[in-house]
């Protein structure tokens, strides 16, 4: 109860994301998916034995995806009053609404974008990643398109955000590059 009313806070669970940064994903897929290319397209070529190259990549992936899977948890986004909390499995991150800067994210309200890639940064410099870049993450899928949907519209109305501007080098890398935060004041 706060001031005599019941206060009911926004609610947003992801459910298999992983919190590591993009580039990450790019570094892990080098240093698991080439080793496992090249000692099993070796060993192949040494006993004579056709498609070591093809089996050697579909292995890596298959154990790319396989640790991405490891590493995947549920975030859950909780909008508040005045706060706004990050649930990682059982351990709870607590920010004021004003601690946040802005955010990275598809404008799923323009795109049938299923991908869930948002980027949290702090005032104090901290960030927070949030991503699903499996092979089927951005299948479009009506129910998780909406969530996101309801997740930006209510991010923007929660924190009083606007679509800002949009980064050409995360474009490029097909992760959100859209910036949403305050509206840059004007002299």
């Amino acid at each position: 109860m706060i001031s005599g009313r019941f206060v009911m806070s926004k609610e947003f669970i992801f459910q298999k994301v992983v919190l590591i940064k993009p580039y990450v994903f790019i570094i892990i897929g080098l240093l698991v998916v080439a080793p496992v290319f090249i000692v099993v397209a070796e060993l192949f070529s040494a006993y004579g034995i056709i498609g070591g190259k093809l089996v050697g990549i579909a292995l890596g992936f298959g154990l790319m995806l396989l640790l991405f899977s490891r590493l995947s948890k549920t975030v859950v986004i909780t909008f508040g009053d005045n706060y706004l909390d990050f649930r990682v499995n059982d351990k709870v991150y607590h920010y004021l609404k004003n601690d946040l800067e802005g955010f990275y994210s598809f404008n799923y309200l323009q795109t049938k974008n299923c991908t869930i890639s948002i980027s949290f940064h702090f005032k104090d410099k901290k960030k927070l990643d949030i991503s699903n870049y499996a092979l089927n993450a951005g299948k479009f899928d009506p129910v998780k398109h909406q969530m996101l949907v309801n997740f930006l519209n209510t991010a923007q109305s929660e924190l009083d955000f606007i679509e800002v501007s949009v980064s050409k080098s995360r474009s490029a890398g097909k992760i959100g590059d859209v910036w949403f935060s305050v509206k840059p004041e004007t002299y």
